[in-house]
């Protein structure tokens, strides 16, 4: 995965490669996944970075899945990234229909207003996906 910001100022090193590996198993019941997000040379020049997360998906009736992740953000140059590492967890319900996909989903981490009083605090998302 190559994350490009267009415009930004290149001293600011927006631009990151990052790597990805994952396994799933099927338990019939429900679908955990375990990956890892690897990236050499993170956002804001911060270093290594690593992410584990665990995320488990359990379908039910009427087209409905329940869904929910938890993962650990974990940077070599906290100071760099402008933050600690952290938590971030989620839970979500999502109705497929067709090629049409519309999930609603409310999201965590464990960082503190203080350390970041803008984007990181607890939100609701609705998403609308369609599959071509």
């Amino acid at each position: 995965i190559y994350y490009y910001y267009p415009g930004a100022d290149s001293d600011l090193n927006y631009d990151f490669l990052e790597l990805q590996g994952k396994a799933t198993y099927d338990f019939d019941f429900a679908t955990a996944t375990l990956s890892l997000n690897y990236s050499p040379d993170n956002f804001g020049a911060s270093d290594d970075a690593f992410y584990p997360r665990f995320t488990i998906a359990a379908p039910l009736p009427y087209n409905l899945t329940l869904n929910g992740w938890v993962g650990r953000q974990y940077v070599s140059d906290n100071a760099a990234f402008a933050l600690p590492d952290y938590t971030d967890w989620g839970a979500g319900l999502s109705y497929t229909y067709e090629t049409w996909s519309f999930c609603a989903t409310y999201t965590g981490s464990s960082i503190d207003d203080d350390q970041c009083p803008n984007n990181c605090g607890h939100r609701f998302a609705f998403t609308i996906t369609k599959t071509f």
